[in-house]
């Protein structure tokens, strides 16, 4: 395997993974590539759950924030004070 090959392996989440599966068919280490493995799974995580948050109406925003206590819903007649 080339050498740029073998660095990019190396840091692989996948190749961890293999390893602890390996290490259980065959009786060798398991703990630290599962660990590894399960580290970057959770570094993962919390570098792209944000971006899969559902956004918010503005209309949500704005009764969360407490600006509009009567948003207005559909149906709904808000009143207004002078």
């Amino acid at each position: 395997m080339p050498g740029w090959l073998q660095a990019f392996v190396k840091v692989n989440p996948m190749t961890l993974l293999t390893d602890a599966e390996r290490g259980l068919f065959t009786g060798g280490p398991v703990a630290t590539p599962a660990v590894q493995s399960m580290l970057w799974a959770l570094g993962i995580f919390v570098v792209f759950a944000p971006a899969g948050r559902p956004r918010l109406p503005a209309q949500d925003l704005a009764r969360r924030d407490g600006v509009g206590d009567r948003a207005g819903r559909e149906g709904e007649r808000v009143v207004t004070r002078q």
